[in-house]
């Protein structure tokens, strides 16, 4: 509301002749009239009360601006964002700093929000707190507090995160703080869902940084056992790694598509692992590699192969000769199937021992596996002698033995155990000797 007024001022022409005037008897009882003041003297009074009505409508405008500034400038929160790609809704509004007499930053704060990015609409996000520091009619940060954000599916949210990275908002500085996160499912045939928690995320000019990382799996109406693990974010290529906090000789990693999974140990020993991972390992440490594909025909299907260091196969005593080294390799195809862990082409080899077969991995932690092998007999009787009679006896029979002994012993191995003791595994050899010899 304004109000408008003018003040004309006027100069008095000179006076003309004045007339007789009749002639007025005044009473006793009648007080004598006050004469008006001159026009030059009432200017003043007229200036000061125009003043007065433009203060008065001064305050009645800012009783007015308050009132509609809040739904102006929720429509232009609405505008600005789906300019920047999302879609917006919440439930309250306040503004700051907007008045002409206001010394703090203009901030607009939204509570109750509703958030989807365009490019990204399956991930949706709640969130407490929106608070938005204006440089002119452009936002200039942002500050989120308190946001939940889901994502049915890592690569609905791999979506998100590109959105968030090149999309017409990575200009803008965002940080979010006590962030929740839940994706529903890591791959299509697996009810794996994965909470996260972080103390804080950054966004500007397409880099995410994220401190505080906790992650936690979930199967529905399964108890893992598993707390809030502490993790750390590696982007490398196109793949995206969680380094565990307790457990840095292990990494978790994913491709951008999210079709693949992987899983990297780097010198693991048993006394790395944290009271979260129930594992026994073998021999000093462990290094190997597992590939895994999330989607496809061959969902939940891959292979590993790992190194043993410090680490012998049980095996019988004439066998000795023939395990050489320190060092066991280990290789397999493996499939889940529901809750259990298949494994095909099962390979260990240590020294000339191989043994290959199959088995399989219960959530309930019991590995079981069947092993077969085969071992030339001239190569066993070597090894036979050497253990019973010494390395010079060996090398005797073992000139003898070639060309002299044919054949084969097939060897099979039997294994139980509970991998949180591998220590204590039930291993079960036994031999079928098909061994001939030439006179």
């Amino acid at each position: 509301m304004a109000y408008d007024a003018a003040v004309i001022l006027m100069t008095p022409e000179p006076a003309a002749e004045p007339e007789e005037a009749p002639t007025h008897r005044v009473s006793e009882d009648e007080a004598p009239a006050e004469a008006s003041a001159p026009p030059g003297r009432r200017w003043p009074w007229i200036l000061l009360g125009v003043l007065i009505v433009l203060l008065l409508g001064g305050g009645v405008g800012a009783l007015v601006l308050s009132r509609y500034l809040p739904s102006m400038a929720g429509d232009r929160a609405v505008a600005g964002a789906k300019e920047r790609g999302f879609d917006l809704g919440f439930q309250s509004i306040d503004v700051e700093g907007v008045l002409p007499w206001d010394d703090e930053p203009a901030r607009i704060t939204l509570k109750g929000v509703k958030l989807k990015n365009v490019a990204a609409p399956d991930v949706s996000i709640d969130v407490e707190q929106v608070s938005v520091t204006m440089k002119g009619l452009d936002p200039a940060s942002v500050d989120v507090v308190g946001p939940s954000v889901y994502a049915p599916s890592l690569p609905a949210l791999f979506a998100f995160e590109d959105a968030i990275k090149s999309g017409p908002s990575k200009s803008i500085p965002v940080t979010s703080t006590d962030v929740r996160l839940r994706v529903d499912r890591i791959a299509e045939t697996l009810p794996l869902a994965v909470v996260a928690e972080a103390k804080q995320i950054t966004a500007k000019d397409g880099v995410i940084e994220i401190e505080g990382l906790t992650i936690e799996p979930s199967i529905p109406f399964v108890d893992l056992g598993i707390p809030p693990v502490s993790v750390s974010v590696e982007r490398e290529e196109d793949r995206m790694w969680l380094r565990f906090a307790d457990v840095k000789a292990m990494r978790l990693g994913v491709n951008r598509a999210a079709t693949r999974a992987f899983l990297e140990l780097d010198g693991l020993g048993s006394g790395d692992l944290p009271k979260w991972l129930p594992i026994g390992l073998p021999g000093k440490s462990v290094t190997g590699k597992l590939d895994i594909a999330l989607s496809g025909p061959d969902a939940l299907s891959g292979s590993f192969d790992a190194a043993v260091k410090g680490y012998v196969p049980p095996h019988p005593r004439e066998l000795q000769g023939i395990l050489f080294g320190d060092t066991t390799k280990v290789s397999s195809k493996v499939k889940l199937d529901g809750m259990t862990v298949l494994f095909d082409d099962f390979s260990i080899k240590a020294g000339s021992l191989e043994l290959k077969g199959g088995g399989n991995l219960g959530l309930s932690g019991t590995l079981k596996l069947d092993l077969k092998g085969v071992v030339p007999c001239s190569s066993l009787a070597v090894s036979a002698i050497a253990a019973h009679l010494g390395p010079t006896a060996s090398m005797v029979a073992g000139r003898l033995a070639r060309g002299r002994l044919a054949g084969n012993v097939e060897t099979r191995v039997t294994v139980e155990a509970d991998v949180r003791d591998v220590a204590k595994a039930k291993v079960i050899p036994s031999a079928f000797v098909r061994c001939s010899i030439a006179i």
